[in-house]
């Protein structure tokens, strides 16, 4: 990320390797680079990272479980912000930037009801929890497949899940996003980002020169919402949840798989989107403004 600043007429350019607010960045050069499965599902036991890590991508399994059975804890995999059990809540500022193509994605129709597929669960994750929502903050996706025109649909929630009370909080997008009928030749950038002050979440999807895609609606796939302030979810990991719901589809089909480049964690609602790439504009310089920086992308 560069960031140019001006000051009583002098311009400088200050380039980092890293980013304002990063914590931690995942790039997978040689093996998961902190990424574990930390928990599994009995008694599928599904095995999130046996696709291993090649030419700088992690794989990443994510099934559904398909119904839930009481007492069941569910499969997780992600890095710990600090440690296991080193509980974060929205009293601080959180985002994280994923950088992936999709490998693979639920093939099969849209059920009955509107959100009906594939569900699973992408962003900051809660270790040793029964409910699959419970202490999570991230996006919960729903996809399936057109049997007509064989495009891939998509459709986010925002979500965050009160960990012992005050409810839960989804926010969907209005729109599905069409991903077309080859999205798998194709990279993404994904932003989930929290501001604890103004209690917003909010969620992108982006191409890798970081545009926003489009949803049906003709609008961006950035959506936000404001999280209640009786909402205490906590969560230790950036990752993963294979997501059981009571769809009626099978146990343990695949919702999506993904080759991953990077995986960023930030301690600031702004750092994931500033490390997405500018747009190739100028910038207008101004005489005697004491401070520039480049545009947020948000």
């Amino acid at each position: 990320m560069r960031t140019i600043i001006v000051a009583a007429g002098v311009l400088a350019l200050a380039a980092s390797g890293l980013t304002a607010g990063q914590v931690w960045h995942s790039t997978f050069a040689t093996d998961y680079d902190g990424v574990v499965q930390f928990q599994s599902a009995p008694p599928s036991g599904e095995d999130m990272l046996a696709g291993g890590v090649s030419n700088g991508e992690a794989m990443v399994h994510v099934p559904q479980l398909g119904h839930r059975v009481g007492g069941n804890l569910y499969t997780k995999a992600g890095r710990a912000l600090t440690s296991q059990g080193s509980w974060h809540d929205l009293t601080t500022s959180h985002s994280a930037l994923y950088r992936f193509r999709w490998t693979a994605l639920y093939e099969g129709p849209q059920g009955s009801i509107p959100d009906e597929g594939a569900y699973s669960a992408v962003g900051f994750v809660r270790s040793g929890t029964d409910w699959p929502q419970q202490g999570d903050m991230g996006v919960l996706m729903v996809n399936y497949k057109r049997a007509d025109t064989g495009d891939y649909l998509l459709r986010p929630y925002a979500m965050v899940g009160a960990y012992a009370s005050g409810g839960s909080a989804q926010s969907y997008s209005p729109f599905w996003i069409n991903l077309g009928p080859d999205p798998f030749s194709q990279d993404f950038q994904l932003v989930i980002a929290y501001d604890a002050v103004t209690r917003e979440q909010t969620i992108g999807l982006y191409n890798a020169a970081g545009h926003p895609i489009q949803h049906a609606g003709g609008g961006d796939a950035v959506f936000s919402q404001t999280v209640a302030g009786t909402n205490n979810a906590q969560f230790d990991y950036l990752g993963w949840e294979a997501y059981s719901v009571e769809t009626g589809l099978d146990h343990n089909i695949t919702a999506q798989d993904m080759a991953v480049n990077d995986l960023i964690y930030f301690d600031d609602p702004t750092g994931a989107f500033n490390a997405l790439p500018e747009p190739a504009t100028g910038l207008a310089l101004a005489v005697g403004v004491a401070l520039a920086t480049a545009r947020r992308r948000r």
